[in-house]
């Protein structure tokens, strides 16, 4: 027999409103229109952040540091290390103007990235991130 519980909020037992809720890797929700169930931890952003033109982390989550190799090419080491280095990740340069960020490389325990300018070829200037995988 299935069941259904159907709340307005949940709150901790002392009642201050704030909860932990924990969900299992084999969570699905249902899509916006309800054709799907995707996989929810699947879903979730495993590891983001904004480094400046020296790979000095802005804020991060689950990015324990970045190294700056050279003009424009940055190392960013993950505090939880993902299963493998097939994960996902999106990049784009964070200053004004002609510039672009890639993902150089990834591997299970950092990435690297390369910053352009399309005039200059390698250039410092920072970069917003974020990766999608399974981790350890």
């Amino acid at each position: 027999m299935t069941s259904q519980l159907n709340v307005d909020t949940i709150v901790d037992k002392a009642g201050s409103g704030g909860t932990n809720v924990k969900v299992a890797n084999t969570s699905t929700y249902i899509s916006d229109n309800g054709g799907a169930t995707p996989n929810l931890v699947n879903s979730v952003v495993k590891a983001w952040g904004f480094g400046d033109g020296g790979a000095n982390l802005g804020d991060s989550l689950n990015i324990a540091s970045g190294t700056d190799n050279g003009v424009g090419q940055y190392t960013y080491a993950y505090t939880t290390n993902f299963n493998t280095n097939k994960y996902g990740g999106a990049i784009t340069a964070k200053d004004g103007g002609n510039y672009i960020a890639v993902f150089a490389e990834v591997r299970t325990n950092n990435f690297d990235t390369h910053n352009r300018s399309d005039s200059t070829g390698n250039h410092d200037n920072g970069n917003l991130f974020g990766c999608w995988g399974d981790l350890t």
